[in-house]
């Protein structure tokens, strides 16, 4: 599993993108999905895919964050984690 976290400049929030090495057939077959807890200034957080359907869609979703951490499933493409716009900014 792979996190990494970016700073963005303009807003000072944080971004991070999140994926895992090795996704099979088999996987879906379990339907076990590991899950990486991410830290979040804020009650929300966006997640979005980063590879696109055949459209060029992105699946994005807003998360509920408890406790300061979203924990969110790895699936089978990479996935990028932002803090909602309402978030405050986080220090780098």
């Amino acid at each position: 599993i792979h996190v990494y976290r970016f700073h963005q400049r303009r807003n000072g929030r944080a971004i991070y993108v999140a994926w895992r090495d090795g996704f099979s057939g088999q996987d879906r077959k379990t339907a076990v999905s590991p899950v990486v807890a991410v830290p979040i200034a804020g009650a929300e957080a966006l997640v979005t895919t980063a590879v696109t359907g055949l459209g060029g869609e992105r699946d994005t979703r807003t998360m509920r964050v408890t406790n300061g951490v979203l924990r969110v499933p790895l699936g089978r493409h990479p996935i990028f984690v932002e803090e909602a716009a309402g978030a405050a900014a986080t220090t780098p």
